[in-house]
């Protein structure tokens, strides 16, 4: 699982958009 930068601002911006329930999904993939 490796996080670069730019993937990271839209990954980030993905889960402020939903409330963080972005967050559970990625814990539990």
């Amino acid at each position: 699982m490796t996080r670069t930068p730019k993937k990271s601002y839209n990954w980030m911006k993905h889960i402020i958009e939903t409330n963080g329930a972005a967050l559970d999904e990625n814990e539990n993939n």
